[in-house]
């Protein structure tokens, strides 16, 4: 376990056994932890996600928003991401992802249509951050509460209601724990960028979204954040070198993610 992760577990292991982490300094995700504490008792407690009857779903925001969704799942491609879209309460309406083994990560955490990832339900995970605090947010490994997580890293992204300001749904980012965590959470913000602005024009204009706009800044800001450095870009994008070339050619970018003059 690494020193980031063996922090945050050590914060969790003091709250469960009943003292105050004062100072862990995240406030919100120990507060998580304690409802969870009450709600689900112990950490090793989840074994499996249950998933509820589909009456209980309302696929409003998924007709809503599946067309640019379905769009930005090829950019996913060789990623090792997944993409999921939850109803205001975080119960799954759908998952989409680009490789193989992205579908057995979502097989592995329970992640398919009708899973409840309530936080009353399953503990503090990412989605049921974002809908609780109405913002980003990211969980990795130990920081979900309950241990059937441990190897997973989310980030999450609210998407508003254009009209109330409400939460709509939650678009996630869901992938085996990795050091990508950080680029996760800045291409999820991109995609959540895409994906309102589709549902603030719904009715007036037919979307322009393309995958190749969201591939396109994904691998310049690698590119960037590497300074060029093409294993550093593989590795951050979960990209092999071949694919990682080709798009650098069909976009016409510089090794340091500026188109050529």
């Amino acid at each position: 376990m690494c020193g980031l992760q063996a922090t945050v577990q050590r914060a969790k292991d003091e709250l469960v056994a009943g003292t105050d982490p004062g100072w862990f300094g995240h406030p919100e995700l120990v507060d998580s932890w304690r409802r969870c504490v009450s709600q689900l008792g112990h950490p090793r407690e989840l074994r499996s996600i249950p998933t509820v009857p589909e009456s209980w779903l309302d696929d409003t925001p998924l007709e809503l928003l599946r067309e640019p969704l379905d769009v930005l799942t090829g950019s996913l491609e060789g990623s090792g991401a997944a993409l999921l879209l939850t109803d205001s309460r975080g119960l799954v309406l759908e998952r989409w992802f680009g490789d193989p083994a992205a579908g057995v990560h979502l097989d592995s955490v329970g992640s398919r249509r009708g899973a409840d990832l309530r936080e009353t339900t399953v503990g503090t995970n990412a989605v049921s951050l974002a809908v609780t605090t109405e913002r980003s947010v990211q969980v990795s490994g130990s920081e979900h509460f309950s241990e059937f997580f441990d190897h997973s890293a989310c980030v999450a992204e609210p998407i508003p209601d254009p009209v109330s300001g409400e939460t709509l749904a939650v678009i996630t980012l869901t992938a085996p724990i990795n050091p990508r965590i950080t680029f996760m959470r800045s291409w999820l913000a991109t995609m959540r960028m895409h994906v309102a602005g589709h549902l603030a024009h719904r009715l007036s204009r037919p979307s322009s979204l393309r995958v190749e706009d969201t591939e396109e800044w994904a691998l310049r800001q690698a590119l960037s954040e590497t300074q060029g450095d093409i294993a550093r870009t593989c590795e951050l994008l979960g990209l092999s070198r071949a694919t990682v070339y080709r798009r650098i050619r069909r976009y016409r970018i510089s090794a340091t993610g500026q188109a050529p003059h």
